[in-house]
């Protein structure tokens, strides 16, 4: 699934222009349908292991206090992503523009607010299916040692975001361990989901106002 699914965004990474597709109705649109269709079908991967599945993998009832978790595990993404930029304060000049070079998504057009809202919903639930739920989950099963399977999602998140540049990889590296722990210990795969969401939204929401 991650060679299907994610490693072309590798070898032909995203517009050169921020502005680019997020920023255009047709393209945008879609790609939330062809993301809407991969995540059905990880849920249908999921779905065939048996109906003991749901709940070992995290898909269970949705329920209001998700949200509240959601916003506070979002803060805590927002945390991380400020600690490592306050790290950046550190470095020399030259190193700083090096690590983050890189894509940077931006939001121009308000009006597509309404279609960016599902993108880092369908976003957010592909990803932490994945990387989170199906990787994490079946590495466990397979006898891997807790370090070691939440590793394995982990490095997977970060390479994903390279096109990002080193600062994008390295926050992807260990807001993903982050999420990772709390879909452990939480095994609801809607807390993380709405997590990733709310900061994706957040972050393309503020980029409104960059100059």
């Amino acid at each position: 699934m991650f060679i299907s699914f994610f490693l072309p965004n590798l070898i032909v990474p995203p517009l050169d222009s921020a502005s680019g597709f997020l920023n255009s109705f047709v393209p945008l649109t879609l790609y939330i349908i062809l993301s809407a269709g991969q995540t059905a079908f990880m849920i249908f991967i999921i779905k065939r292991k048996g109906d003991r599945a749901f709940d070992d993998f995290g898909l269970k009832r949705f329920r209001l206090s998700d949200t509240l978790y959601a916003i506070l595990f979002a803060a805590g993404l927002f945390v991380i992503y400020y600690l490592l930029l306050l790290l950046t304060d550190f470095l020399p000049e030259h190193l700083v523009q090096m690590i983050q070079e890189g894509h940077r998504w931006r939001l121009e057009n308000p009006a597509m607010i309404p279609l960016l809202v599902i993108f880092c919903l369908i976003t957010g639930y592909r990803e932490e299916l994945l990387f989170r739920s199906y990787l994490l989950t079946r590495c466990r099963q397979a006898g891997f040692p807790l370090p070691l399977a939440l590793a394995t999602g982990t490095l997977l998140f970060g390479l994903l975001h390279m096109y990002e540049g080193f600062f994008g990889a390295a926050f992807a590296f260990t807001s993903g361990f982050f999420l990772s722990y709390i879909f452990v210990k939480k095994r609801n795969i809607h807390t993380i989901s709405m997590a990733h969401a709310l900061f994706n939204m957040t972050a393309l929401l503020l980029s409104l106002f960059e100059p």
